[in-house]
């Protein structure tokens, strides 16, 4: 889930200042981060997390902070209570010019945090795998979900920047932490509440459980389509524009996701939901009413297929 933006600011009735005022690093700044993410962010699935507040949006300075923040949002995940984490790093990190500067100043905050052995890897392209054990929101069988720490930078939006890349951009100096998988899972408990009022999991007719697992999987593929769609309108750059293939089963980006950072831009295809979302329910079907069971992990963010020149897919190009 991308926190990418448009300027927020306008939008603001409070008189909230902009990311360059000192003021934006008080308090201020999760209030305002809030308000933007709840109006401007660009990722559906992202925007609605926010506004059924399971969102945890926090300022912290330094790895310490960051950590003992980071903690307490996995502990609300495992109960079901939040499902993403946006920390507005705030010293030296809000002041960098550009996207490197950013990314240098984020990989030393997840070192001193312990989640990489030395800053330098945290900026090689690699992943932070957070796994949390907890309840499966569908199945109702402990299970293991696995969070991603992402970078999101303030300059990523600048075309001069040689890091360029609104999908990645936000307006404060960030680290978002989400579970793809874990936010879907969450959707079709909130649909089961919805239409059955109980758990997923408490469904007795398999074929009125299939049919829930079928829309959500639509549910999630369209607002994957809105997601790529609006960040392809927004870039300024063609080759750094999100994009889908023909069939729509992949997207593609000028980053790996779910890497923690990249000082390098080249193009990754992923896998949409028609693809992972539905294997999730598949599983899941299974483990309820087949009596099987399989650890989810990284499903939904398995990582992306680098784009070489023999495997150039055919892409529907939306870039406008």
């Amino acid at each position: 889930m991308h926190p990418s933006h448009q300027c927020p600011w306008p939008h603001l009735k409070n008189g909230w200042p902009g990311p360059s005022d000192p003021k934006a690093r008080t308090a201020t700044a999760a209030i305002a981060a809030s308000e933007w993410a709840r109006r401007e962010l660009q990722c559906r699935a992202g925007r609605r997390e926010v506004q059924l507040d399971r969102y945890v949006i926090a300022e912290v300075n330094g790895g310490e902070d960051f950590r003992h923040a980071l903690d307490a949002f996995l502990e609300q995940a495992r109960a079901h209570h939040k499902t993403g984490f946006l920390a507005l790093a705030q010293g030296v990190a809000s002041e960098a010019t550009t996207v490197r500067e950013e990314l240098e100043h984020l990989a030393k905050l997840v070192h001193a945090a312990g989640l990489v052995s030395s800053p330098s890897s945290a900026l090689d392209g690699g992943e932070i795998r957070l796994a949390l054990r907890t309840e499966c929101p569908v199945t109702g069988v402990e299970s293991t979900y696995s969070f991603f720490p992402v970078c999101f930078c303030r300059n990523a939006d600048r075309t001069e920047d040689a890091l360029y890349d609104v999908s990645l951009s936000c307006p404060w100096t960030a680290i978002n932490t989400t579970s793809d998988a874990f936010a879907f899972a969450m959707l079709i408990r909130d649909r089961a509440h919805e239409q059955f009022g109980c758990e997923a999991f408490e469904i007795a007719d398999p074929q009125q459980c299939r049919v829930l697992f079928e829309h959500a999987v639509t549910v999630w593929q369209k607002m994957s389509i809105g997601t790529i769609e609006a960040f392809s309108r927004r870039s300024a750059v063609a080759q750094r524009a999100l994009a889908l293939s023909a069939d729509r089963r992949h997207w593609i980006a000028a980053h790996q996701d779910p890497a923690f950072a990249e000082l390098i831009k080249e193009r990754f295809a992923h896998e949409m939901p028609v693809l992972y979302a539905r294997a999730l329910v598949s599983k899941w079907f299974s483990t309820l009413y087949a009596g099987e069971h399989f650890q989810v992990e990284r499903e939904g963010q398995a990582g992306g297929r680098r784009i070489e020149a023999e495997l150039e897919l055919e892409l529907q190009e939306i870039y406008s």
